[in-house]
């Protein structure tokens, strides 16, 4: 064999080998080439689903708690020092003597609370007046006080009764005042103070969807911060505008309170169904217009408060407590 013979037949071997090899290595360099772009277009998609997700998720739970953004600014009626709110619940409807007074408080040019001791003569029959006039109906329930002597009322929550007596008291009074928003204690001195029976306390209200007053009638009172714990909506009271039953003082009173709804934003005050109260109220009116303070009811109060404390929990990125 020449020379020559064998340059042809390596040469013919060479390009037999590289026929075979360009094509393989073309196809493993398509499946690499799919493979690299489909994985980043797959973690792409993960991203900009998750964001969705992120977003999507946000706006349902400001929506849950009643928020609302504005190019990236949370915005809403709330009170603040420069637009002061004010909620005034009027206790102890239910008594037969309170009933000649209803009228002259649904009167008012401006709302008020009607907070009504269930299981008196009266109780029904004045929670179904207010609530058909559009008035907003609490239940002032009768709490154990200091004083033993006190403790003449059918509904009275005592120290130390267990869960079962206390769910039935609450059943009784709401199937009472069916369209009660809340509750504040009437009383109290000493069950306020028991942190155990406010716990109790919390968990039927939070059960109802109620919301809750503290009347504050002693000192170290645990019911609101026990209420606040429990995630029920809560306040507490600043004024007692005639609980010294001296006429004459209420206007000073009154006039405290909105000194403090001028300063915090807003503020609770309670009264009494009495004529003199009411005098007193419709006698103050034009300090009240003067003062630009605004008053609402104590549910509505307690339902802007809280929205407040949402939007700041949501503006400063922290979990949104219901």
């Amino acid at each position: 064999m020449s020379v020559r013979s064998k340059s042809r037949r390596k040469a013919g071997g060479q390009s037999w080998w590289l026929a075979l090899v360009l094509p393989v290595a073309a196809i493993l360099f398509a499946v690499w080439f799919f493979l690299i772009h489909e994985s980043e277009t797959f973690t792409g998609k993960q991203v900009t689903e998750q964001t969705e997700a992120d977003q999507s998720l946000s706006a349902e739970a400001k929506q849950e708690t009643g928020i609302s953004e504005i190019n990236g600014q949370i915005s809403g009626d709330l009170p603040s020092p420069e637009t002061p709110w004010i909620a005034l619940i009027i206790d102890d409807f239910g008594f037969p003597a309170t009933a000649g007074v209803v009228d002259g408080f649904l009167s008012l040019p401006f709302e008020v609370t009607f907070s009504i001791i269930p299981g008196n003569i009266k109780s029904v029959s004045i929670g179904n007046t207010v609530h058909a006039a559009g008035g907003e109906v609490f239940i002032h329930l009768p709490m154990e006080p200091t004083r033993k002597v006190a403790m003449g009322e059918r509904d009275m929550v005592l120290v130390g009764m267990d869960a079962v007596d206390l769910e039935v008291i609450l059943d009784r009074v709401t199937g009472e005042l069916p369209f009660a928003v809340g509750l504040n204690n009437h009383m109290g001195s000493k069950a306020t103070l028991d942190e155990p029976l406010m716990r109790m306390l919390a968990f039927e209200l939070k059960k109802r969807d109620m919301v809750f007053i503290d009347s504050r009638t002693v000192e170290g009172s645990r019911a609101y911060t026990t209420m606040i714990s429990a995630g029920v909506p809560a306040l507490g009271r600043d004024v007692f505008i005639d609980n010294k039953g001296d006429p004459v003082g209420i206007p000073n009173r009154i006039r405290e309170l909105l000194r403090i709804a001028r300063h915090n934003g807003w503020a609770v005050g309670i009264g009494h169904a009495r004529q003199t109260t009411l005098n007193a109220l419709v006698e103050i009116l034009p300090a009240i217009d003067e003062s630009g303070v605004r008053f609402i009811t104590a549910g509505e109060l307690i339902e802007a408060v809280c929205n407040m404390r949402r939007r700041t929990q949501v503006a400063s990125g922290d979990t949104v407590v219901n």
